[in-house]
């Protein structure tokens, strides 16, 4: 989460090629997170609440200009995109516990995460957790980091074709006609007040972040270090179209259901040895 993000280092010189190899051939981003601090337990909060909206539309003809143009009047007067948007509402809330001695140092945190699109039936959901210890021992020679991040969020994904069938559909045709919703048919047109209503688009995500790291002086201008990270990623999603869906087939196909799962992990292995000292002097002819 954004807010538990101390720092962020770009590192694109030598050095990271080093030690990423071709990987960082590009340059590495270091993200560091917070940690915790000498003293008393401290008990951090903070939110926010936000909302978004459609700040301007495609220049397309009303009803009455469609019907002056010559277009077929079925009616009815309908803003097809004030029909698939919406005022999108979020919220943000995050605490954190934080504090330690000279030698142990912990913070842990808790985000929660509630945004809606600016599309009927889109958004998500999230919630983050995050525990971080930090321990020194050997006379503060050695120095032992332990990270543990996880998140699980649900997204409600939507269907950006609909933007482009509430331009297209005739601004003349109502939403709703005896209880269903009106689709005249016809090749690629669809009521977008549907696909956006009818229709799901969905995915539950969950990824865990385990990153260990350990310090240690050999000397005070040399010491060694060694990380290790796993970092798993699982994913469940799902598309959804009723019997009476016209859109993508559910009606031809007497409903359409797709379930898909995806299952990712990678694990980093790095050791380094650092000397700190000054830089011979030297002449170049």
């Amino acid at each position: 989460d954004p807010n538990d993000i101390q720092s962020v280092d770009v590192l694109k010189d030598g050095s990271a090629a080093a030690i990423y190899g071709s990987r960082g051939s590009s340059g590495v981003i270091l993200v560091t997170t917070k940690k915790g601090s000498v003293g008393n337990a401290r008990i951090n909060y903070n939110g926010y609440y936000s909302v978004e909206n459609i700040a301007r539309t495609p220049a397309i003809s009303t009803a009455d200009e469609f019907v002056a143009a010559g277009g077929t009047d079925i009616g009815a007067r309908t803003d097809w995109y004030d029909e698939i948007s919406q005022l999108g509402r979020g919220q943000a809330h995050n605490v954190s516990l934080s504090g330690g001695t000279e030698s142990t140092r912990y913070r842990a945190s808790f985000n929660y995460r509630d945004q809606e699109g600016v599309v009927l039936n889109t958004g998500f959901d999230q919630i983050n957790g995050g525990l971080s210890i930090s321990q020194k021992a050997i006379d503060d020679r050695l120095t032992v980091n332990l990270n543990y991040l996880v998140t699980k969020r649900n997204n409600d994904y939507g269907f950006p074709e609909a933007f482009r069938y509430a331009t297209v559909f005739n601004p003349t045709s109502p939403v709703m006609r005896d209880g269903v919703f009106n689709e005249p048919g016809g090749f690629d047109l669809f009521n977008p007040a549907a696909i956006v209503r009818q229709n799901r688009s969905e995915s539950e995500v969950t990824e865990n972040l385990l990153n260990a790291y350990a310090e240690f002086s050999l000397l005070p201008a040399l010491k060694i270090t060694g990380q290790f990270a796993r970092q798993t990623k699982s994913e469940f999603a799902g598309e959804f179209y009723p019997n009476n869906a016209l859109y993508r087939g559910g009606v031809a196909r007497n409903g359409v259901a797709r379930r898909g799962t995806f299952e990712n992990s990678s694990n980093l292995y790095e050791s380094t040895l650092v000397y700190i000292g000054e830089a011979s002097n030297f002449t170049y002819n």
